[in-house]
């Protein structure tokens, strides 16, 4: 008798089981295509190793103007290259380079380095480990991002910057992911 009961469980557990496996996967799935994604109105960074975004000092208006504050946490003085900004299919869609702020790819934008101790003037762009910097990316005769009727953006950064090590000078990228609600 045990043993027919030790079955009737062990059926309803595996059919049951199967179809709850079943739902959960077809549920995993749809949100993976993002059919339940209606937009993110949160702002969030995601990815970033070394380089810090701000999130309240961090945006992107409608009109493509792209502004972001971030904190140099890579334990030493950093000297900045570049920033560059990609769309989610990896087109470079704009960047602000520390060499020739007035024109990257026919953008307009330049560094602003921030108000801490150990910021050093326009034109060096030396950051000190634990400082903030500013980045501010402008449309000029075009625009960075684009103007865009969807409630959020996704775009990729890349924070192109040097480090000094004894006598050698290396070159790193730090790269994230901004997503959030247009400004």
């Amino acid at each position: 008798m045990n043993g027919r009961i030790g079955q009737g469980s062990m059926e309803y557990l595996m059919t049951y089981g199967w179809a709850i496996v079943v739902v959960m996967v077809v549920g995993v799935a749809m949100w993976q295509l993002g059919i339940f994604n209606r937009g993110t109105t949160l702002l969030t960074a995601t990815g970033f190793a070394k380089i810090k975004p701000q999130l309240a000092g961090t945006g992107i208006a409608r009109d493509g103007t792209f502004k972001a504050t971030f904190t140099n946490a890579a334990g030493g003085r950093i000297t900045l290259v570049n920033v560059r900004l990609y769309d989610e299919k990896g087109n470079l869609m704009c960047c602000a380079a520390a060499n020739a702020p007035a024109a990257c790819n026919g953008i307009d934008g330049g560094f602003s380095v921030g108000g801490g101790p150990g910021a050093t003037g326009y034109g060096t762009w030396h950051v000190v480990a634990g400082d903030n910097f500013g980045v501010g990316i402008t449309g000029g005769t075009g625009t960075c991002i684009g103007s865009s009727t969807d409630d959020a953006y996704r775009v990729k950064v890349e924070v192109e910057y040097k480090t000094k090590v004894g006598d050698h000078t290396l070159t790193h990228i730090d790269v994230g992911t901004l997503r959030g609600p247009y400004e």
